[in-house]
């Protein structure tokens, strides 16, 4: 769907320009609006391959990009896309932190399902969703300094956050079918934001333990 999107801006951009004789899609004196793309890294780097990437944006008129992926290549990129005027944004999944290997020797850190399965032990849908608890104090540190560490690169636009929510609790109609779910309901096994932690808190303030809630989605 992203690639779709980015194909159609880019279609757009391309017919918008056509009419003038003056404009070309890599010069564009229009600065309504910004072309831009998601992308990742690579791994390991290749700077030839990222030199054909870049020249590649630039032609298309693209002006800025939202680099995922490894993060310690970033300086390297960033540099050569300086050479192309290309802005470089860092994006980083913020919750979701699949292979962790600090945040794995802490099971407590997190997500807890109503179930009482945590998203290390209990994956839900697909094997790289392991949610952290926004609730845990170690777990929102260890997130923070990660993004720390990534806004401390040299040269760096801007960092954008991905996957700032919970678990989805109910998939869309047309992906239910592909994990032979049918969810008319919220299942707790995918119903997720019982940390004890934030469970603790919630009964503090209304006077029952959320999971004692039979019916959580009425």
């Amino acid at each position: 769907m992203k690639a779709l999107f980015i194909t159609l801006i880019v279609i757009f951009a391309i017919i918008s320009c056509k009419d003038s004789p003056n404009n070309t899609i890599a010069n564009n004196t229009n600065n309504s609006f910004i072309i831009s793309s998601w992308t990742n890294t690579g791994h390991p780097y290749d700077s030839t391959q990222w030199k054909d990437k870049l020249a590649g944006y630039s032609d298309l008129g693209i002006s800025e990009i939202l680099l995922g992926g490894r993060m310690e290549y970033l300086p390297h990129i960033i540099k050569m896309a300086d050479s192309y005027d290309i802005k470089v944004h860092a994006w980083m999944w913020t919750l979701n932190q699949p292979g962790d290997s600090i945040a794995m020797l802490h099971p407590e850190w997190y997500s807890v399902n109503r179930n009482g399965n945590n998203s290390l032990e209990f994956r839900p849908y697909v094997d790289y969703y392991q949610w952290l608890s926004p609730f845990h104090p170690d777990a929102r540190e260890h997130i923070i300094n990660k993004a720390k560490k990534i806004l401390n690169t040299e040269g760096l636009a801007s960092l954008h956050l991905d996957y700032v929510r919970y678990v989805d609790v109910i998939l869309g109609d047309a992906l239910q079918p592909k994990y032979k779910l049918d969810q008319d309901h919220q299942m707790p096994e995918y119903d997720f934001g019982y940390h004890p932690i934030a469970r603790a808190q919630f009964e503090a303030q209304f006077g029952i333990d959320p999971a004692d809630i039979k019916y959580p989605d009425q």
